[in-house]
């Protein structure tokens, strides 16, 4: 993030004019560690936005791959419902009710649930992947308002340090 995001150009530029040469150089020094900052940050990003695209590519190949397997789970489904028709034929309610436990759960129930459970995943990665790039591109914009604020600073210190030998050549009496 830039160092002075309060200030304008123009304030930045009053405020640097006002330092001494030593503490203007001693702020151009501290922006070193500050782009290294910067720099960790966005590859910090980038590798989480690397596994939530690899979780995007594996939880849509599932998903895909899933949905393939629709007419399989009507067959079992249709298989499961006759079992359970004849379950529930049973007089004897003991006898129903352990058979419809032995049963199970519909197999088009497990296959909505799959589908459930592979939506959700997909869209938590695709999620995460839209908050990763705002989150690079939030990075990127304040490197480059720091890459401002340091342009702004260097032409201070270059005007300054042209200044110095005209000061040191009038006390001399050139």
């Amino acid at each position: 993030m830039s160092k002075f995001p309060h200030k304008t150009s123009g304030e930045l530029r009053q405020y640097f004019n006002q330092q001494s040469l030593e503490k203007l150089l001693e702020i151009n020094r501290s922006y070193g560690p500050h782009f290294e900052s910067l720099d960790a940050q966005v590859d910090g990003y980038k590798n989480t936005l690397k596994e939530a695209n690899r979780r995007l590519v594996y939880f849509t190949e599932r998903h895909a791959a899933h949905l393939q397997t629709y007419e399989e789970a009507e067959i079992r489904e249709a298989s499961y419902q006759s079992t359970r028709k004849a379950m529930l034929s049973e007089t004897d309610q003991t006898d129903r009710l352990l058979g419809l436990k032995a049963l199970g759960v519909s197999p088009m129930e497990l296959y909505e649930y799959e589908e459930r459970c592979l939506r959700g995943e997909i869209s938590k990665a695709s999620d995460e992947i839209q908050r990763m790039n705002t989150c690079i591109a939030n990075v990127e914009q304040k490197k480059n308002g720091a890459v401002s604020e340091l342009r702004i600073l260097n032409s201070v210190i270059n005007a300054k340090r042209e200044l110095i030998p005209e000061v040191a050549s009038n006390r001399l009496g050139m």
